[in-house]
């Protein structure tokens, strides 16, 4: 019995803290097993055993055994044994030259993440130029910089993921939707893009918001209401006058799409000091539309004294899931309305009638994206 090949152009498979040494990470969606060696080298393989396309193992996550990353896997159904790279080390009643390893497919690091692209395309895609019209070097985001706090379980996604894309990346969204959130740190004044080519195997859209200067005050009480607003004066209460900061302290955010990584949201906030990793993907191959998930990793800059980051992480989260969740409310009840009342298709439908900023270069590169979703 054969299994279909999935192909991996886009594939987002982790970073250098979600899979450590030594370890083997089954990525959420199930469909591929990602192996880094001891000297740091990364493979990614079909989840799928080559004899009968049963799945070697079913809870995504890091593969433990007794405490331990595992060191071989075994499938159910005839006992195949293959090793973490996916070299098949043994196989029952196989006959010579038809005891495959398992499918590898491509996967190279940029910043500390694992994206489906071998290193050759990455090394010519727009990657290479991520940030640079704002004059920031795109390896000030390198992972190795700094430290994972907490990866959240999966989120259901109740919308297409095009909306999603489409609508997270206009600067009316920052003040109209976000009025208690983003609203009262971003200046929305001055918008600021960098649109990279779309016709890319890789390509990128940033949209940099700069800090207001001057933040209303702050009520001790206000802080489950107005996260992004404590935790700004909580940086600027705690921190040293001469604390630098990674990037430009007067970014509030940069808010990145990576094309070809389908869902791959990286979130720069507060000058570089903290990253958010945004990965939705596809839960339910049967439904594309409303089937996905989103999994969201959070990291802390360094350079923050060891005595500030357990409270600055509790401020992060706290803010980001206040205004995450104005977004997903107004997702869901804009594909609802859309649902309801349009029967054109979903890309010409969120592509005329979005609320977006009508900044034309904008529209064509996410038009010239949707193809690939």
């Amino acid at each position: 019995m054969g299994f279909a090949l999935e192909g991996s152009l886009g594939a987002y498979f982790g970073n250098i803290h979600t899979v450590p040494f030594e370890n083997t990470l089954l990525t959420p969606d199930s469909r591929y097993l990602v192996h880094r060696s001891i000297n740091g080298g990364i493979c990614a393989n079909l989840n799928y055993c080559t004899h009968g396309g049963y799945p070697l193992a079913s809870e995504a996550g890091l593969l433990i055994k007794n405490g331990k990353p595992v060191k071989s896997l075994v499938c159910d159904m005839h006992h195949w044994v293959f090793a973490p790279d996916g070299k098949n080390l043994a196989s029952l009643n196989c006959h010579s030259g038809h005891c495959k390893d398992l499918q590898r497919v491509s996967v190279a690091e940029w910043n500390g993440l694992f994206l489906g692209f071998n290193p050759n395309d990455l090394s010519k895609s727009s990657l290479c130029e991520f940030a640079s019209s704002f004059n920031i070097d795109y390896q000030t985001f390198d992972l190795t910089n700094y430290l994972h706090i907490h990866t959240l379980p999966d989120d259901e996604v109740k919308y297409p993921l095009i909306l999603f894309l489409i609508n997270f990346r206009d600067l009316l969204h920052v003040g109209v939707i976000h009025p208690k959130t983003f609203a009262e740190v971003a200046d929305c004044s001055k918008p600021e893009w960098e649109i990279s080519d779309p016709n890319k195997e890789i390509a990128h859209c940033i949209q940099l918001v700069r800090r207001k200067n001057n933040l209303k005050p702050l009520n001790q009480c206000d802080e489950n209401k107005h996260g992004w607003l404590s935790l700004l004066h909580f940086l600027d209460e705690n921190l040293p006058a001469d604390f630098e900061y990674p990037i430009d302290k007067d970014i509030f955010a940069l808010w990145a799409d990576v094309c070809g990584v389908n869902g791959l949201m990286l979130e720069i906030y507060c000058g570089g000091l903290f990253q958010v990793i945004s990965h939705v993907y596809n839960k339910d191959p049967l439904n594309k539309l409303t089937g996905n998930a989103n999994q969201v990793e959070f990291f802390i800059h360094k350079s923050i004294p060891d005595s500030m980051r357990e409270r600055l992480s509790y401020l992060l989260q706290t803010a980001y899931w206040q205004s995450a969740n104005e977004d997903s409310g107004f997702c869901e009840r804009f594909y609802e309305n859309h649902t309801r009342f349009s029967g054109q298709s979903i890309d010409k439908k969120f592509a005329s009638t979005t609320h977006e900023t009508g900044e034309e270069p904008y529209h064509n590169w996410v038009r010239k994206f949707m193809r690939r979703v």
